[in-house]
């Protein structure tokens, strides 16, 4: 009977085994294999009822439906703002194809305020002495930047930026922080540079091999880092398992010798 139980009990162990490690790799595919969302089976299913527009409908339709306004700026002293602001007032002018000789012009009118009055100080005071007129976006931009962005702001940012480090953050939050400091502190520096600066602050273990790939821009390093993440991070799940199915078997087995005959 003693016999019969600890040929049992073995069976059941390595049945046991088997149904981890089918389960394990059961999980592992479900990883690999991402669900259509609900949104995703419902956009399928409206495309196949209802044709889309063709290319030229949609460029119309975005031109005569959408309206998109710079939004004002009152001169308040918020650096982060004024920064925000003037991205916002790129992507317009990108969306909108605005003529070089009237983005000058048309911020301008989005002036408010101090920001209004410092503007006709400033454009009042270059006819006094003689100096050009401001024509271009690109010389209104400096001369609001200069204005609006004090000189501490720009060296508390950089200081931040040279000793940003991933530490205990995820690569998502490192990169995030990183991509605005560099915006923050609007570095003249080439691509191999700010390269450098990025992977100098990631964690060692994702750096090494994040460097080891091709990339051409920033936004290919910030996905390779990414990327190298998450395997790490299925890695070591795999190898967790890996032990909690080792120590179930060796404890098992340790069960199963207990249960031997003593020899004669």
């Amino acid at each position: 009977m003693l016999w019969a139980s600890n040929t049992e009990l073995k069976t059941q162990v390595e049945y046991f085994a088997k149904q981890i490690a089918q389960l394990t790799k059961f999980k592992m595919n479900m990883m690999n294999t991402p669900e259509e969302s609900e949104d995703e089976q419902e956009e399928e299913a409206q495309s196949e009822t209802h044709p889309r527009p063709t290319r030229r409908n949609n460029q119309e339709k975005s031109s005569t439906d959408f309206k998109v306004e710079i939004p004002t700026f009152d001169g308040k002293d918020d650096p982060d703002d004024f920064i925000e602001w003037l991205e916002t007032i790129e992507r317009v002018f990108d969306y909108t194809e605005v003529l070089e000789d009237k983005k000058v012009k048309l911020v301008a009118l989005k002036l408010r305020g101090y920001a209004s009055t410092w503007w006709t100080n400033t454009t009042t005071k270059r006819k006094r002495e003689c100096k050009a007129a401001v024509k271009t976006w690109t010389k209104m931009r400096a001369l609001l930047k200069k204005k609006f962005i004090p000189t501490h702001y720009i060296r508390d940012n950089f200081a931040r930026l040279q000793n940003l480090r991933q530490g205990n953050q995820s690569v998502e939050e490192y990169n995030r922080e990183f991509e605005e400091l560099l915006m923050r502190c609007d570095l003249q520096e080439n691509d191999s540079q700010t390269f450098v600066r990025y992977l100098f602050g990631l964690n060692t273990q994702i750096a090494n091999t994040v460097e080891l790939q091709n990339f051409e821009s920033l936004e290919d390093l910030t996905k390779l880092a990414l990327k190298v993440e998450a395997q790490l991070k299925k890695g070591k799940e795999v190898m967790k398992e890996y032990k909690e199915v080792r120590t179930f078997i060796l404890s098992a087995q340790r069960g199963i010798c207990r249960f031997s005959f003593p020899e004669n």
